[in-house]
């Protein structure tokens, strides 16, 4: 008799859960369509593709340097083989 009295509680919760997860209205309002806008025909920007300015040759690293690896700070006399 216990058993049947859980497994109708067993039941009955999951069909109240099943019944509460029901929606029928969606608070949301719908999303706009996509929209393409033409950038400005005066901005520089878009006419032409971006420019970056080149390190100078005294700020790029080279292997005789004390940063290159190995060689810093910390590191094992002799290196790794």
């Amino acid at each position: 008799m216990c058993r049947t009295w859980k497994s109708l509680a067993v039941t009955t919760a999951a069909l109240l859960c099943l019944m509460g997860c029901h929606k029928t209205e969606y608070l949301q309002p719908p999303k706009p369509k996509d929209e393409f806008k033409q950038p400005p025909a005066d901005d520089s920007r878009y006419l032409n593709p971006p420019t970056y300015p080149a390190l100078p040759d005294s700020q790029r690293k080279g292997a005789d340097e004390p940063d290159a690896p190995g060689r810093g700070p910390g590191a094992r006399p002799g290196g790794l083989h």
